[in-house]
């Protein structure tokens, strides 16, 4: 056999041992479909002959799934994960995936997965959930947190989750819900009920496209690892949106709506973001590396809009470092505004941070605020904060300020917005003090909508689109800003 024949035979087995790697590697992952309508014990899981609901088959068939795979669900109400459902294993190091055939066709009562669970001796890791819809009112359990993963020991590992297209809720409707409605439900429980919670200790999770609603609580989010949130909404809730929130890998949310505290519920803790450590290692020293772009958060409650804080005993000079808040709306309804705790390298660029039109009649000195809490000797360093419109904007120290606009007549926002009342924060129109007032230095280069910034950049998180004067259409526009450039 001559050298190049060899060299093709080499090549030919080469190729089919990859082809037949490859194969390998298809038939280790299989599709499998859930059918709530069948008898559970019936079927193979085939798309002719499906298993029924999914409750079943982690109770009687978990030990024939393997990372890779992935279970259609059928249309219809699935059961509960957690109890007897043994959703509680770590056996598969691939994620396995759970979809709805349509989205938001198939439901769950909840699923759990915590502490307290007698039967919980695993971990929580690489499941993938799309499109389904996780409503414990639906299983007769109205009230209870939808989805909640934590752990038992730092043995158990949490995390690599992902979740698209999926809906949590404790409560069917809160329409017409008082403060005394919410109260019942939060002092009957005891505890707070999330729409979800999960403490994970060792890899990222992911959330996109999903919504939160009608509970007490909107998400609890631990994360040592990475946690990113995609455009999701969160609403109807009397307590925090975000608490227990991040952890030292890094957060990210863009283009998410948040609506919290809507109601003022006596003695309880309202606040949009509550940021601290969590029981994976206590809180740490220092909270670093969080985003939050193109994000709105509104309240009719009665709290503070940002309480993030790395560990207040700790004797670390910076607490909460490289936070970035970039084309954000804030309404504020409390106390104040946005903290942070001895800030370094922390950016607020292009961001509204208002006072509630509707909380003013019955709280007139409300401060929707840019500030910071000097716990230390050693102060916040290094801190940005340009093309921003709120009621307090810091002016000296560590703070690196231009091109804000610092209101100290509520009146002015009515200048300021097309319609402050009823909550569009547009530029209203080129006579606003906002228009053409910002500097590019720093500024991204869309607004919160994607439209693209032009020319000087306004101030704000609103760019106006329009179409440049004509030569010698001139107007003479009067701004007073804070800083300089």
């Amino acid at each position: 056999m001559s050298r190049v024949e060899i060299w093709f035979l080499r090549a030919f087995l080469a190729a089919a041992a990859i082809m037949l790697g490859m194969q390998a590697a298809v038939a280790l992952s299989a599709t499998y479909y859930s059918n709530p309508s069948v008898d559970d014990g019936d079927g193979d899981g085939s798309v002719g002959d499906p298993w029924g609901k999914l409750q079943w088959i982690m109770e009687n068939q978990y030990g024939t799934l393997a990372g890779g795979d992935t279970i259609i669900l059928k249309d219809g109400y699935h059961g509960k994960l957690g109890g007897d459902a043994t959703f509680n294993r770590e056996s598969h190091t691939d994620y396995i995936y759970i979809q709805a055939e349509n989205i938001h066709g198939a439901s769950l009562g909840y699923v759990v997965h915590h502490s307290t669970e007698p039967d919980v001796t695993d971990g929580f890791q690489f499941w993938d959930f799309n499109g389904i819809v996780i409503d414990p009112c639906l299983g007769g359990y109205a009230g209870r947190s939808a989805f909640r993963v934590t752990k038992r020991t730092d043995d158990q590992h949490v995390g690599y989750l992902g979740f698209h297209n999926c809906v949590f809720r404790c409560l069917d409707d809160v329409n017409g819900f008082t403060s005394s409605d919410w109260e019942k439900i939060w002092y009957v429980s005891g505890s707070a009920q999330y729409a979800i919670t999960i403490d994970a200790n060792e890899g990222p999770v992911y959330i996109e496209d999903c919504v939160f609603q009608n509970t007490t609580d909107g998400v609890s989010l631990t994360v040592k690892d990475d946690l990113t949130i995609l455009r999701t909404d969160l609403s109807y809730f009397c307590r925090d949106a975000f608490a227990g929130f991040g952890g030292p890998g890094r957060t990210l949310v863009e283009d998410c709506n948040a609506g919290c505290c809507m109601y003022s519920t006596g003695g309880l803790h309202r606040d949009m973001v509550d940021c601290a450590g969590g029981s994976y290692a206590g809180t740490p020293a220092v909270l670093s590396n969080y985003e939050f772009r193109r994000v709105t958060w509104w309240s009719d409650g009665n709290g503070a809009l940002f309480l993030p804080w790395g560990n207040p005993d700790s004797n670390a000079d910076c607490k909460d470092v490289n936070w970035i808040f970039e084309n954000c709306i804030m309404e504020v309804s409390g106390s104040s505004g946005t903290r942070l705790y001895d800030p370094c390298q922390c950016y607020f660029i292009n961001n509204i941070i208002v006072p509630s039109y509707s909380r003013l009649g019955s709280n007139p000195t409300l401060s929707a605020n840019i500030s910071s809490y000097d716990g230390n000797s050693a102060p916040a360093a290094d801190n940005v904060v340009r093309n921003n419109i709120a009621t307090a904007i810091p002016e000296s120290g560590a703070w690196t300020t231009s091109n804000n606009i610092d209101v100290t007549d509520y009146d002015d926002f009515n200048d300021l917005f097309t319609d402050y009342p009823n909550r569009d924060y547009t530029i209203k129109d080129q006579s606003a003090a906002s228009f053409n007032a910002g500097t590019v230095t720093d500024a991204p280069l869309t607004d919160l909508l994607g439209n693209p910034r032009v020319e000087a950049t306004d101030i704000g998180a609103y760019e106006l689109q329009y179409t440049p004067a004509a030569e010698g259409d001139h107007r003479r526009i009067i701004i007073t800003l804070s800083g300089g450039e």
